[in-house]
């Protein structure tokens, strides 16, 4: 280091005492800001690299979120956003009382438009929902999550208007929300795009709602050359009681839109498109998924070429995913063969059983099904066997004439040693139990560690 170079605390240079600065909690950082100029500098970027919307009554996180969106000093700083629709304790969320639609989160939400350095988001949605043909009045209903999801693509696709928000808050929040949204700077609507890296969506409905998926300003957005980043989590839908308290007829447990939603996400929030550009990808669920309901990765990116699959990807996290066949393991050893290690680097298994016998109740599924073409343009044709028909397992009257059981002779001392053998790049790789809850973007720490 060169003599001349200028320092901060004593004979601290300013990089260390930005390495410092970036493991400080907001307060002192504010505190910092008062001492001098070269300190208030660092110490203004850290306090507000990272801000947040929150909805919880009582709160008053839109305030200071507007007064940063209008700031031209201080929006130019962040980078990071959590948006989260927590209502609170006091929420009145699973009884008689009708669902408050938050104003003020939802008039302030569209400024985040205003934030153009940004390059993470985290939305954080309520773990209770309801379908709204299913007396969705007191949860976080599908229209109240369509306005939010599509209110944040359209400011990252820099195609929002008040125009248009204005039309759809009529429609799906119907005398249920007084529309008052907060003005942005005049600069602010010139300035395009925003290209964010990292995405986060914790309990993300299991209901697949075409209105949001099927938009082009989401398929602009996800399908991003910046986003290397994804980290989802889906919440349950809520199953309604009867007036004793206790739990609808088994049917109301096996709901279409969730099989629907889960079967779907490889051609919407992993399509083509978006796996070819991830580095980083933590996919989590409130329940058990992969095998019931069915989430086939065969279907993203398919074929066995290099560019198949996440030939990118990096780092893998998965919460609640049930392993039951072969072409699990060979899916996992075929990830990341373009990046520049040659394969996946870091690998998470959290909550993540092997399925050793299982009860069908609806009929075995012996069938194939075509998932799609491959880089050369031939039919990808996979493998049923193992599975269940699903428009079986929906039906009624389905459980006496069709009760069997299989078993699945998978096994963890199996795929062990054949990843130690085939995932050569693998630098990280833990399972265990984690506390993550519904949060993913705090999946990369779990507690029990088994490296290769």
């Amino acid at each position: 280091m060169d003599s001349k170079s200028p320092v901060a605390f004593g004979s601290l240079p300013l990089e260390i005492v930005d390495e410092i600065f970036s493991a400080l909690p907001t307060a002192p950082l504010l505190n910092l800001r008062l001492v001098n100029r070269q300190l208030g500098a660092i110490a203004t970027a850290w306090a507000f690299r990272h801000v947040r919307l929150g909805a919880r009554q009582g709160c008053y996180d839109h305030q200071h979120f507007v007064w940063i969106a209008q700031s031209e000093k201080l929006r130019p700083l962040v980078r990071e956003i959590t948006c989260d629709t927590w209502l609170g304790h006091t929420a009145k969320y699973c009884d008689q009382f009708a669902f408050n639609h938050p104003a003020e989160f939802l008039n302030a939400l569209p400024l985040i438009r205003c934030f153009h350095n940004l390059t993470s988001l985290h939305l954080r949605f309520s773990e209770h929902t309801k379908h709204e043909h299913i007396d969705a009045m007191d949860t976080e209903t599908d229209n109240f999550r369509y306005r939010v999801l599509d209110t944040v693509f359209h400011c990252l696709a820099g195609t929002w208007s008040a125009e248009n928000q204005l039309e759809m808050d009529e429609k799906v929040l119907p005398y249920s929300f007084e529309a008052e949204y907060v003005m942005a700077p005049a600069e602010v609507s010139e300035l395009g795009p925003i290209p964010i890296k990292e995405l986060t969506v914790s309990n993300l409905a299991d209901y697949h709602d075409e209105r949001f998926t099927e938009s082009e300003v989401f398929k602009k957005v996800i399908s991003s050359s910046s986003l290397r980043d994804l980290k989802m989590s889906i919440t349950l839908q809520e199953v309604e009681k009867d007036h004793d308290g206790e739990f609808q007829p088994a049917d109301a447990l096996w709901f279409r839109e969730k099989y629907v939603m889960f079967e779907s996400l490889p051609r919407t929030w992993l399509s083509p498109s978006v796996a070819g550009n991830l580095r980083v990808l933590s996919l989590y669920s409130r329940d058990y998924w992969g095998w019931n309901p069915k989430m086939d990765f065969r279907a993203i990116r398919p074929g066995s070429g290099p560019d198949s699959g996440f030939p990118n990807l990096k780092v893998l996290a998965l919460g609640k995913y049930i392993f039951s066949h072969e072409w699990q393991i060979e899916w996992i050893e075929s990830l990341g063969q373009m990046n520049a290690s040659g394969g996946l680097e870091e690998l998470y298994l959290d909550r993540c059983p092997i399925l050793v016998q299982a009860r069908h109740d609806a009929p075995a599924d012996y069938g194939t099904t075509i998932v799609g073409r491959d880089s050369d343009g031939n039919s990808v044709e996979v493998s049923n066997e193992g599975y269940y028909q699903m428009d079986a397992i929906l039906e009624d009257d389905l459980f006496e004439p069709y009760m069997t059981y299989e078993d699945y002779p998978l096994r963890w001392h199996h795929i062990f040693p054949r990843w130690r053998e085939s995932m050569k790049a693998l630098k990280v790789f833990k399972m265990g139990h984690s506390s993550w809850r519904s949060a993913p973007e705090q999946t990369m720490d779990l507690p029990i560690a088994t490296s290769k």
